[in-house]
């Protein structure tokens, strides 16, 4: 028995079918990272809320008061690791992206409509319609990141009370 002869046509099929599940999974893998970034900030600023509601009710000045000083050792490490994770997140999200622009730029090739044109045109739109909050203005992840800086610098403000500052 003889196999079928492919047509000329299959290996074009196949190719569209690999880029679209290219596109898909590093789509996915980019949302997904955003989230995982959006779980990380949210549980760090939770966590400093409860270290900071369980370090206010003490009376008395916050100098020499030294149990104080293991909030402020957990409130730097937590902004440590928000900040170190959010980067994470944000590289790998990033990677990501640029993987799905690649995928689209080859897509694009292959259609006879150009999609980097149409998304191009439609970014023009949205930069004109957003100004202030367009991807050339705003970068969200400097929010982040400042997010889990501020939680650090608390942890230190915190420190430097209880070491430093007598009357505090």
């Amino acid at each position: 028995m003889k196999e079928p002869v492919p047509s000329p046509s299959a290996p074009a099929a196949q190719s569209q079918e690999l880029l679209l599940a290219l596109h898909h999974e590093n789509s996915a893998q980019a949302r997904h990272h955003e989230q995982q970034r959006h779980w990380s900030a949210a549980i760090v600023a939770l966590a400093a809320a409860i270290v900071l509601g369980l370090a206010a009710p003490g009376t008395g000045p916050l100098y020499h008061r030294y149990s104080l000083l293991l909030h402020a050792v957990f409130l730097l490490a937590l902004g440590t690791f928000g900040f170190l994770a959010s980067l994470h997140h944000h590289e790998r999200s990033r990677l990501h992206v640029q993987r799905v622009h690649a995928v689209r730029r080859r897509i694009s090739e292959t259609l006879p409509v150009d999609i980097l044109d149409l998304y191009a045109e439609a970014n023009r739109e949205h930069g004109k319609r957003f100004a202030t909050l367009s991807n050339r203005t705003a970068r969200i992840h400097y929010l982040w990141q400042g997010l889990h800086a501020t939680v650090f610098l608390v942890g230190l403000a915190l420190a430097a009370l209880v070491l430093f500052v007598p009357g505090a």
